[in-house]
């Protein structure tokens, strides 16, 4: 599933090699998928780092996990809010017996509190209950201030301090800072929620809509949603902060916003999210917390590495269009479904590895799926129609909208070519001792996917290795079934 609201918590998937994509449907598929591809190998990992960051467990500890974060924005955030509109005018000596008083009167009034927290809900003030009890949180703003500005208050004063060193993204966050820090954790979880299968599709995507449409609604700009999280993470991180080894530091945060920010075809300017965001000014912004230099020289090889793609796939007479309707249609048709039906499992491995290879193997100067397929295409003089697209290789079988072409060694120096149609096509899968499925194409195999003991767990790898071919389709029979079924659905899609 894609969701432009995955944007954003873009962050905490950016790579360096995506300064290398020029595809938008390759860039959609890293960024706006709950499931990216390239996530598929690191599942046990996402399931860890949900469990470390945040609690998350299950579907009952995502939500809770979810409402957590959302009410920060009830009470401590529009009172964070307040107290640096304060700081603005009294500086540090706002917690002063003398300033105290004439601060609260003038920027915490009754009408005030309500004001910040109307732009905090879009217009509204959220109805709080305690039990039977609704709670008053006008009143509770103004007590969470009170508590602030007094002298004994050790958090009232880190935040006059980190305000100071702040001040840039605070004022450019549109009186919401620290708001989007939580919005792109929200995102984060329920993607990874989703990825890990503790929401189904349907629960991620509505609330996917619910969080990202507020944020979309409050924040005017890229520029001001990312300096409201800078100001979050950072926050996050000051003092002793937050450490684990699945959070991102707050340096490596910013980093990822600029890295994204530079992308030749940067995803803040697509999807329709906020697109007249001046990512330029974005940039400047994040600039005196980055190495200029170091990102200069980033940029130079990624420019480097994308004119070396340019004319890789020139080469083979690949076209940015060509590429972008391969990758939808491997994504559609086969690695969406194969995700769903828990066949992914058997995509893990690298693309150089694997012997199911597809246009997303293909990534930043990765040559594994166009370099064999264009190969046997020059080789065998095969002619793809106007509006034939290629989405799959494996063992010299090219899987295109329109037939499959097997390569077909007759001798050590001779081969010729089968053109299979889809409504001819039958295939079959069956394991082996060996630790492979078998993928046959009119009888001959094609591929050989890989399974280990995980897939069997009451089983040793020696039992696995002495069991009969039989013994293990009936174990495997689900995954089997997946299969037949994933391939008698691409034959009757491209049999029409």
């Amino acid at each position: 599933m894609q969701s432009k609201y995955t944007l954003l918590s873009s962050v905490y998937r950016y790579q360096p090699f995506m300064r290398t994509v020029l595809n938008p449907e390759a860039i959609a598929q890293d960024l706006l998928e709950t499931a990216p591809a390239y996530l598929l190998r690191f599942k046990d990992q996402i399931v860890e780092a949900l469990r470390s960051n945040y609690g998350v467990r299950s579907a009952e500890t995502t939500l809770e996990i979810l409402r957590d974060l959302d009410e920060e924005s009830y009470v401590v955030l529009p009172a964070y809010s307040i107290l640096f509109e304060m700081y603005r005018e009294y500086g540090k000596e706002l917690r002063s017996e003398g300033l105290r008083g004439r601060a609260l009167e003038k920027y915490a009034p009754t009408a005030g509190i309500k004001k910040t927290l109307e732009h905090f809900h879009e217009g509204e003030i959220p109805v709080i209950m305690d039990g039977s009890q609704p709670v008053s949180l006008v009143v509770a703003v103004g007590n969470e201030l009170r508590s602030l500005l007094t002298p004994e208050s050790k958090q009232g004063e880190k935040l006059l301090d980190f305000f100071e060193e702040y001040q840039t993204f605070l004022v450019a966050s549109e009186g919401l800072p620290f708001l989007a820090f939580n919005y792109s954790r929200m995102v984060d979880i329920i993607a990874s929620a989703g990825n890990v299968g503790y929401l189904s599709e349907d629960e991620a995507g509505e609330l996917l809509e619910h969080v990202g449409g507020h944020a979309e609604r409050l924040f005017s700009s890229w520029n001001a949603f990312w300096a409201s999280a800078i100001v979050g993470k950072a926050w996050q991180a000051y003092g002793s902060g937050a450490k684990g080894k699945y959070i991102i530091e707050a340096k490596d945060y910013t980093l990822g916003i600029y890295g994204l920010a530079s992308m030749q075809a940067t995803p803040f300017k697509l999807f329709g999210l906020w697109e007249g965001s001046d990512i330029e000014a974005l940039k400047a912004l994040l600039a005196p917390l980055v190495d200029t230099k170091a990102e200069e020289e980033l940029g130079r090889k990624a420019r480097a590495q994308l004119d070396e793609r340019r004319a890789y796939l020139s080469k083979r007479g690949v076209t940015l269009e060509l590429e972008g309707r391969a990758l939808q249609l491997a994504e559609e048709c086969f690695l969406r479904p194969a995700r769903a039906s828990g066949l992914a499992y058997y995509l893990k491995e690298e693309g150089l590895t694997r012997e199911f290879v597809f246009p997303q193997d293909d990534e930043g100067c990765d040559y594994n799926f166009w370099s064999p397929l264009t190969k046997w295409q020059r080789k065998m003089k095969i002619a793809f129609e106007a509006d034939e697209v290629p989405f799959m290789y494996a063992r010299r079988h090219i899987f295109t909208n329109k037939c499959i072409y097997h390569v077909r060694r007759k001798s050590l120096f001779f081969k010729e070519l089968d053109r299979i149609e889809w409504r001819e096509a039958d295939f079959s899968f069956m394991p082996s001792g060996a630790g492979w499925i078998s993928c046959k194409l009119q009888g001959e195999i094609f591929a050989d996917l890989l399974f280990g003991k995980e897939r069997i767990p009451d089983k040793t790898t020696w039992q696995i290795r002495s069991m009969k071919d039989e013994e293990l389709a009936e174990i495997l029979t689900e995954d089997l079934t997946n299969f037949r079924t994933a391939f008698a659905e691409l034959v009757t899609r491209f049999s029409k």
